[in-house]
């Protein structure tokens, strides 16, 4: 009997179970634990960090090497007694026609030879191999666990590829199908640091100066060099600018240094095939079971246990790569069991124990309000539970952003996705009457402190006014009542004084 399973990064768990009278025959859990693409590589070439160095020499005609044809004898790989210097060293030998005769120094009047090389000098002993992947060798690494009616749990951990079926007693398990998006950084170059046996990404545009087709010839500077130096003829001698080059340097940048993470690959060594990607994002496979052996139903075990799961949050956002993930905790009176999650959407396979264990479910949802209504399955009894939540929502730009795609990865096209303005509505429709006594109190607060304002600056006004009008008045009074007052005290004083004067006399 054969069945097919089909497995994702979202759905890592699948479950065969062969029943009699709902009671358990068989049972086969399938746990995908992901996709592996291994290295087939290919040598592009060795190389060592070097410095680019130029030796030049003037020569007159009929001298020394600038002889018979003078420049035209002269090739890239001519090693010539005047740039004897340069001549232990990979490097690039050149020729320019210069002046002669007397002026120049020369008895022969013709033009002289302007002979010069350029060389590269080794400025460490590392040696360095770039090399790239040609194909990737496609691989799913799982775990099958078989456990049959009355017997012991049998677990395994399986390498698949594709259309090789892999033998587990009682059963022949075959990847059959097995999709995952084209990715353009697979395509990159790598260096390795043959001493220290470390990986890097070569991310430079350009090849190494200095090319070599061994690791030992690259020990013996038998290699060849693609200087980056420009050369002008200045009178005697040459003037070249070269621009060197830190094959170094892609192990000084700690992004580039294996294990290396990006959006949609992780890159890392492979005891064996020096380089493995790992793809967790749209990938899906389908696996073939082939039970070979006869069910024998004479046993049967019979599984009522109980799980249960409380009710759970989910968290993560809607419309999105990551999706959303709720984290659920299954357990069990008695056994360790496997239970089966529906949820309607998507349905689940989690392990469940007397100690409860915790297991993530993940979901691809559209709406940000959640409330799932799930059943949880332990033989004949089944449970239910709640998943509920409110996702975010992230646009699919500040989404590519986060996740830092690679200037590699520019063929990756998404539609657009607009958020779910139904919850929005929802939110604003539920709580429209705060809104509504809000804007009434504060409108009401306005119009009140306004005539209040209104009101208070009017009369201050008015007082005011009727202050200064009447201040004049006022003074005028003040005066003439102080004037009246010292007039009545002098004229009191005067009549007293002959009175008394009389009864002085008269005493």
């Amino acid at each position: 009997m054969a069945t097919i399973v089909k497995v994702n990064p979202f759905k890592k768990d699948a479950c065969i179970r062969l029943q009699n009278n709902q009671s358990t025959v068989l049972e086969i859990e399938f746990h995908w634990d992901g996709l592996r693409l291994l290295c087939e590589r290919t040598t592009l070439m060795h190389t060592r960090n070097i410095i680019q160095k130029v030796v030049d020499s003037k020569r007159c005609p009929h001298m020394g090497s600038c002889v018979r044809n003078k420049c035209s004898d002269i090739n890239s790989t001519s090693l010539l007694p005047e740039l004897a210097i340069g001549n232990k060293y990979p490097g690039r030998t050149a020729c320019i026609e210069s002046c002669g005769g007397p002026g120049c120094d020369c008895f022969y009047m013709s033009s002289g030879c302007l002979f010069y090389r350029i060389y590269g000098v080794p400025s460490d002993n590392t040696i360095y191999e770039l090399f790239k992947c040609l194909t990737w060798q496609e691989e799913v690494k799982a775990k099958v666990h078989v456990r049959k009616a009355a017997g012991k749990l049998l677990s395994y951990v399986i390498d698949l590829r594709p259309n090789i079926p892999v033998q587990l007693p009682p059963i022949e398990v075959t990847l059959s199908v097995l999709s995952f998006p084209a990715i353009d950084i697979l395509n990159t170059n790598f260096i390795t640091d043959v001493m220290k046996n470390t990986t890097a990404m070569w991310t430079s545009n350009t090849l190494p100066h200095l090319q070599c087709p061994s690791e030992l010839s690259a020990r013996n500077m038998q290699c060849n060099l693609h200087d980056s130096c420009e050369c002008t003829p200045a009178e005697s001698q040459v003037t070249c600018k070269c621009q060197n080059q830190n094959v170094k340097e892609s192990f000084e940048k700690i992004e580039n240094v294996l294990p290396v993470t990006l959006p949609f690959v992780k890159f890392s060594r492979h005891p064996t095939y020096t380089v493995m990607a790992q793809i967790d994002k749209d990938v899906s496979a389908e696996v073939i079971v082939n039970i070979k052996e006869t069910v024998d139903t004479a046993i049967v075990d019979v599984a009522d246990e109980i799980c249960n799961i409380e009710d759970a949050n989910i968290q993560g956002c809607y419309r999105c790569i990551k999706g959303a993930t709720a984290t659920v905790s299954c357990s069990t009176l008695n056994t360790n069991i496997s239970a089966e999650i529906d949820c309607g959407v998507d349905t689940f396979t989690v392990p469940c124990s007397p100690q409860s264990t915790t297991s993530s479910l993940q979901f691809l949802l559209s709406n940000a309000r959640v409330q799932l209504n799930c059943s949880v399955k332990c033989g004949t009894s089944t449970k239910y539970f709640e998943i509920t939540g409110i996702l975010k929502y992230i646009h699919p730009i500040l989404e590519t952003i986060r996740e830092g795609i690679s200037e590699h990865e520019h063929n990756i096209t998404t539609e657009y996705k607009w958020p779910d303005f139904g919850h929005i509505l929802d939110v604003y429709t539920k709580r429209y009457e705060v809104v509504i006594i809000t804007v009434i109190e504060v409108v009401s607060a306005l119009l009140i402190s306004y005539f209040l304002l209104s009101s208070a600056c009017c009369r201050l006004l008015f007082i005011t006014f009727t202050l200064l009008k009447n201040l004049p008045l006022y003074c005028f009074r003040l005066i003439v009542h102080i004037t009246c007052s010292l007039f009545k005290h002098l004229s009191s004083r005067k009549m007293s004084q002959p009175y008394q004067k009389l009864i002085t006399k008269t005493l």
